[in-house]
């Protein structure tokens, strides 16, 4: 069998992460089947990231290009104006993928090395590819369903690279100095059948680039290449001039040249309403960790798109910089400032949810994340990737029925061998072994997922399977002389899938209040609204007062109480001491609003004491949860958790004061 030695480009976006997730996987499983030996590259840094590149693609014959949607791109012939104004049909728009990958691919093929392009449905690889690279498309919802198109694809390029001679081979002639040699080839002498086509000459130019200023860091070559394709592709509306400048700023920066920053500043000072190098500007801030500077310039970008669909995404790059430095706040109010906007459409909603979704994780906030996810799915219920991602976060939490509820609806709408063996580890964390087993199996069997096979062998030694069991069972009444517990055990399988059912029911049953919630408290944190919660509140934990000062609320309420120690003990001795308030209870309340919702933590201190005993010490009891306020801010409804526990209290508050 020939073995692949490939090297796999992808992008490291966090939007990314679970797709490019369940390619690696894939191509863990093809090495035995396919002869498959991948790597690829860590996260980039700020420096020498093309000699690491470089050194993971030396002795690979394959390169696979993992191309996923990162932009929207339209030829400029495309384009119409009205006033100041240009915009386009929206069916001449192509999403556009990662120019470094793009990068990459041109330096394997001046390695001779094979091509495979991995691109995301609506994804435009700078050209069109039919009859030039080989290449899958894929769904982001649903990537597996490309596997079988990857094996057959992988299939044709070990035909082609076949040696297909029957004959006896004879011995190679010594190599040839290539020094010894007056006159190479020429471009102009390369027969016609190999000339490039306009996506390998695209490929080919933006590598040769590359090399000079990366690896050769040949600035004076490099720059005569510059002039060379800017009048090579002078009729270009996709490699303009900018772009070809803008790219040769970010290959020195790439290179290590300290100037090459300054340069592309000043390139884009050249025209300020030019995208495309504000673009690589912004992206090359975001790559070298100048997040604020990224963040800000993606925010201008945004402001100089007329396409409702490309601001938010600009909008949404601006978040994830601000999010990466530690502005979470920025990060959320710029994208909150956009559901201002009346005219957003379903999918716009859904891409700003998600985004918000993507910032609270970044921010290690459940609470948010949860809230987001879920309206985001409400709207997009086939997200299958983020409803991934919420489903594995509800269970790190040990929210293990609304784990189960996303990974049920997984199992049915995008079954695979992660979610099997998913819903397989809810089920068990609830005690249904039935359907773990069931659901091992079918993640080992039919996806051959190794993690099931895994949690399989840990089974049979925790846990009972019903169905063996059950063959068991029927073997056994084949036999002479059968006991009467096989008939008992029989009966008791029946028995068990009854109450797992019963079980499931019951499980399922609280999941319905808190998803209603989460999405109510979605709209509470998003939607523009002023609400004064300041004064007494009867609640379940008895009366507070609540203050705020701009978007922070604060409270503590202080009470005295008769202690059941001393209640007990003064009805024993006749009524002595009657009525003496000997322990006190401290309420106290922080948390942030944004719009009508509240995220806080409550603490109840309770100190309690005896006229009659030495006092008893001290209790604290801590809570955390959500507030949705009522438009008239006389209500108060409440999500609560204790801390250390699972189980959820809904209840109202209302204004007292």
């Amino acid at each position: 069998m020939k073995k692949f030695k490939a090297f796999v480009a992808h992008s490291f976006n966090k939007r990314d992460e679970d797709v490019v997730r369940i390619f690696l996987k894939y191509f863990d499983s093809l090495k035995e089947t396919a002869g498959l030996i991948w790597e690829h590259a860590e996260k980039p840094e700020a420096r020498a990231i093309s000699e690491k590149v470089k050194e993971k693609m030396k002795g690979k014959n394959l390169f696979i290009g993992i191309f996923t949607a990162k932009d929207y791109r339209i030829d400029r012939d495309k384009l119409n104006s009205i006033f100041i104004y240009r915009y386009g049909e929206k069916e001449f728009f192509s999403e556009g993928s990662s120019d470094w990958i793009i990068q990459e691919s041109g330096y394997a093929l001046a390695n001779d090395m094979k091509l495979l392009f991995l691109i995301e449905n609506g994804v435009d690889v700078n050209a069109a590819l039919q009859g030039d690279l080989e290449h899958v498309n894929f769904s982001r919802e649903n990537p597996s369903a490309c596997f079988n198109d990857i094996n057959e694809m992988l299939g044709s390029i070990i035909i082609e690279s076949r040696d297909t001679t029957s004959t006896p081979t004879s011995a190679s002639p010594p190599e040839i100095n290539k020094d010894n040699i007056d006159n190479e080839q020429s471009r102009d002498e390369i027969p016609q059948d190999e000339i490039l086509s306009p996506t390998r000459k695209f490929i080919n130019e933006y590598g040769t680039l590359w090399d000079l200023v990366c690896d050769k860091k040949d600035i004076i070559e490099a720059e005569k290449k510059l002039t060379e394709l800017i009048l090579e592709f002078k009729d270009s509306d996709k490699y303009s001039p900018s772009f070809w400048k803008g790219s040769f700023c970010k290959f020195k920066m790439e290179a290590g040249f300290s100037e090459a920053l300054n340069e592309l500043e000043l390139l884009c000072n050249e025209d300020p309403n030019d995208i495309i190098p504000l673009k690589i500007l912004a992206n090359s801030y975001n790559i070298y960790g100048q997040y604020l500077k990224a963040a800000d310039l993606f925010v201008i970008i945004s402001k100089k798109v007329s396409i409702i669909k490309d601001r938010v995404d600009f909008v949404g790059k601006a978040a994830d910089c601000y999010a990466s430095d530690n502005h979470f706040n920025k990060a959320y109010n710029i994208l909150l400032a956009e559901f201002k906007n009346n005219d957003l459409d379903s999918s716009i909603l859904h891409i700003l949810y998600k985004k918000l979704a993507e910032i609270a994780k970044m921010q290690n906030n459940i609470n948010l994340f949860t809230a987001f996810a879920e309206k985001a799915l409400e709207i997009f219920p086939t997200d299958y990737s983020l409803r991934f991602s919420l489903a594995f976060s509800y269970e790190e939490v040990g929210n293990t029925a609304r784990s189960l509820a996303h990974y049920q609806f997984l199992c049915e709408h995008n079954p695979d061998g992660s979610n099997f063996n998913n819903i397989g580890v809810a089920y068990s964390k609830l005690d249904i072994k039935g359907k773990a087993i069931e659901s091992f199996k079918k993640a080992a069997n039919e996806y051959d997922e190794s993690l099931s096979m895994a949690n399989i062998a840990l089974s049979y030694i925790n846990q009972g399977f019903l169905n063996e069991a059950q063959d068991i069972l029927s073997v056994a009444r084949t036999k002479s002389n059968v006991h009467k517990n096989v008939d008992s055990a029989t009966a008791r399988i029946n028995d068990v899938k009854e109450e797992e059912e019963e079980a499931l029911k019951k499980a399922l049953k609280k999941v319905d209040p808190e998803q209603k919630f989460l999405i109510k408290f979605a709209e509470a944190y998003a939607l523009p609204s002023e609400v004064d919660v300041k004064g007494k509140w009867s609640a379940l934990h008895g009366e507070m007062l609540i203050d705020m000062k701009d978007n922070i609320i604060f409270g503590v309420t202080e009470s005295r109480f008769q202690s059941i120690t001393n209640a007990l003990v003064t009805a024993k001795l006749g009524g002595f001491g009657m009525g003496s308030e000997d322990s006190k209870r401290i309420i106290s309340i922080d948390g942030l609003i944004i719009n009508s919702s509240i995220e806080y933590q409550l603490k109840i201190q309770i100190t309690a004491g005896s006229t009659l005993l030495t006092g008893l010490g001290e209790t604290e009891y801590v809570f955390k949860g959500l507030m949705c306020v009522s438009k008239d801010a006389q209500n108060i409804s409440v999500m609560e958790r204790k801390v250390g526990k699972e189980e959820i209290e809904f209840y109202e508050m209302k204004r007292i004061l």
